[in-house]
């Protein structure tokens, strides 16, 4: 009888992994990342790192450091290439960690993942449709929408979604996302912080008037955007040092091909539970 009830368990566990929809998965490894984005490349770097992770045995960890001489942008970020095109409905997922004494002094922002595409024409030279990042110790989402084509009058909307969830440093976060990438009103735009929906935009466009379908990355990590966008001023409080450590990545077509919880531990966990079940 215990082989028979173990025997089916597996055979249902074996069924559902053949009938996985997981497009993409990293679990902290840089052969995982189909290339960087890494500015100020002196300091700026996307390292492999097994001193903290959320599954064994690593996670990437996403660095950059301040520079008064510097002046450009300071990205750190693992690229995923195909992260969607206008029309695809997917689900997406990374965890993060900021280190221990991360400070959050003068509620400056910090981009930990974006889906951008790049333009190369008149209205810009690389465009985000999503951001998701943190302000002060409050995490935030941001899409985009609007006309992004040379012929266009470059007329873009962002829509902002502050203080969803408080961040705390040190401790493991996890986000997922689901989209319709849709530049009309049959998009959809809804996120997941701790399993918590925070986010939950229906019938509204969810991405760039894109008449080329251009394929927008799936970009995680770190990329310290205020310290750009204030015309390159120190951080307050002097911390010019930021590290972010980021683990179990991807892409599927349903919330459990994302969910760390279940698809980080699949292949042994069906067994091992279906032997704890029998005892």
């Amino acid at each position: 009888m215990l082989t028979k009830r173990f025997s089916a368990v597996l055979l249902s566990g074996l069924c559902l992994t053949a009938q996985a929809t997981q497009l993409w998965s990293n679990k902290g490894y840089r052969s995982g990342c189909d290339s960087f984005n890494i500015d100020n490349t002196g300091t700026g770097a996307v390292l492999e790192s097994t001193s903290e992770f959320l599954e064994s045995p690593q996670s990437l960890k996403a660095q950059q450091t301040y520079n008064s001489n510097w002046g450009g942008r300071y990205h750190a970020e693992c690229v995923h290439n195909d992260g969607y095109k206008r029309g695809d409905e997917r689900f997406y997922s990374f965890s993060f960690r900021l280190q221990q004494n991360w400070d959050f002094q003068g509620a400056q922002s910090y981009n930990l993942a974006q889906f951008i595409a790049q333009l190369n024409n008149k209205c810009d030279d690389w465009k985000p449709a999503a951001m998701l990042g943190i302000r002060g110790n409050q995490f935030y989402a941001r899409r985009t929408f609007g006309n992004i084509e040379a012929d266009s009058d470059c007329k873009n909307e962002n829509v902002y979604h502050e203080g969803l969830a408080t961040v705390t440093a040190g401790v493991w976060h996890t986000v997922i996302i689901q989209a319709k990438w849709a530049s009309d009103n049959t998009g959809y735009y809804k996120v997941w912080y701790d399993g918590t929906k925070v986010v939950n935009d229906l019938g509204k466009p969810s991405t760039l008037n894109d008449n080329g379908n251009r394929q927008f990355r799936f970009q995680v990590g770190l990329y310290a955007n205020q310290w750009f966008d204030s015309n390159n001023q120190a951080p307050p409080g002097g911390q010019n040092f930021r590290q972010v450590w980021i683990d179990e990545l991807a892409i599927g077509t349903t919330y459990a091909d994302v969910d760390p919880a279940q698809w980080a531990r699949k292949g042994k966990s069906r067994v091992m539970r279906a032997m704890i079940d029998e005892e």
